[in-house]
């Protein structure tokens, strides 16, 4: 993201970071939670809310990486920008039509073992684009 000063970076990292935590930790700890006192998982609505903005962002930053390439990239450093890129491509294609039916469609057509993969997914994205948005902005 060379388009984005340092501070915006470093922000930016935090928040990844930040949300890796949080759904990393919720995954975790979602299997001991009792559901029968909340059928409707709030804690995940709302998680949902920031990992959509999650999402958006390492679209932005994962792009901007890949763009950024040179003409004849290292082989090492096209893997990192394409790997990253296409994971949160179909992470986020996955991510988006089912939080549209947990937030305001039919919520029993939610796909459960997508969840798994994607608040699997987040965590691992996140850290790793916020790691490189440091690097950035140091």
């Amino acid at each position: 993201m060379a388009f984005a000063p340092p501070a915006l970076r470093r922000l930016a990292a935090i928040y990844l970071f930040l949300l890796a935590l949080v759904v990393a930790g919720h995954y975790l700890a979602f299997p001991l939670y009792d559901r029968s006192a909340d059928p409707d998982v709030t804690a995940w609505l709302v998680i949902d809310w920031f990992s959509a903005a999650g999402l958006i962002l390492l679209l932005i930053a994962t792009f901007a990486w890949k763009r950024a390439l040179p003409a004849d990239p290292g082989w090492r450093e096209y893997l990192e920008a394409n790997v990253l890129f296409y994971l949160t491509v179909a992470t986020a294609l996955s991510y988006f039509p089912n939080w549209f039916l947990a937030e305001w469609g039919d919520a029993s057509r939610q796909l459960w073992d997508v969840w798994a993969l994607i608040d699997a997914a987040i965590p691992i994205l996140s850290v790793a684009a916020g790691l490189r948005l440091w690097r950035e902005a140091a």
